[in-house]
């Protein structure tokens, strides 16, 4: 591929077009690749402040819902029904409530 024909096509092109090939390009790089040749467009966010006591209390908080059962569906299983999966999506997951 002729890098003066490439980049001769690609001054071309709309901004659209060049940024769906960035997105596809970014894809076939390295980790490192990627930080090299767009680092410098790229400021990491510092890590979140975490509440030490919230996450204890909500840690405790799933540790007994769970012991209580919340999170489990009752079920009888038996000879005749042991391949059955009953459509009960409602019942997996119960959202926390914030504890604070």
């Amino acid at each position: 591929m002729n890098k003066d024909q490439l980049f001769q096509s690609l001054s071309e092109q709309d901004a659209t077009t060049l940024l769906e090939l960035l997105r596809s390009a970014y894809d076939f790089l390295s980790h490192d690749d990627r930080h090299t040749i767009f680092g410098q467009y790229f400021k990491e966010m510092p890590p979140a402040q975490i509440d030490g006591e919230g996450l204890l209390a909500d840690i405790e908080h799933f540790a007994a819902m769970s012991q209580d059962g919340v999170y489990y569906a009752p079920f009888m299983i038996n000879s005749k029904n042991f391949m059955h999966v009953p459509n009960r999506k409602h019942n997996a997951v119960v959202p926390m409530e914030n504890t604070q």
